[in-house]
């Protein structure tokens, strides 16, 4: 028999990407200021119940992190938000003091959404770009 070597890394523990990723709204807000919303996914079995209301959660609680990507390629963190639910509200004064100004109609914004784990750290995550 040959022996092999393993170190587990938890990888089966990392939080599933969020998914469907909508475009942000202004509704309710401050002229200015928008929604990002998400829906979380988890690795219960449970989850792939298509008639569940609600999907269980294998975590205590729900913490998510928004980063604010800028430069070539969006290969710059300039913000991170982090977030109780799946959605997060990204100021105007927010997006004056990452960019120099408000985003307008026809701009885009890259994002990227963790869903993060008490034993694992941050999760897979979701890459999207916003359309304005």
């Amino acid at each position: 028999m040959i022996g092999v070597q393993h170190t587990p890394t938890g990888e089966g523990l990392r939080p599933f990407s969020p998914v469907h990723v909508a475009q942000p709204s202004r509704r309710g807000r401050v002229p200015g200021d928008f929604t990002i919303n998400w829906v979380r996914r988890d690795r219960d079995l449970g989850a792939d119940n298509w008639a569940a209301a609600e999907i269980p959660m294998t975590e205590p609680s729900q913490a998510y992190e928004v980063d604010i990507l800028n430069g070539a390629n969006g290969a710059n963190v300039v913000r991170t938000m982090p977030a109780a639910t799946p959605s997060a509200v990204y100021t105007q004064a927010d997006q004056v003091s990452d960019f120099g100004a408000a985003l307008a109609p026809g701009d885009a914004l890259r994002i990227r959404i963790v869903q993060l784990s008490a034993t694992f750290g941050r999760g897979a995550p979701a890459d999207v770009i916003l359309q304005f």
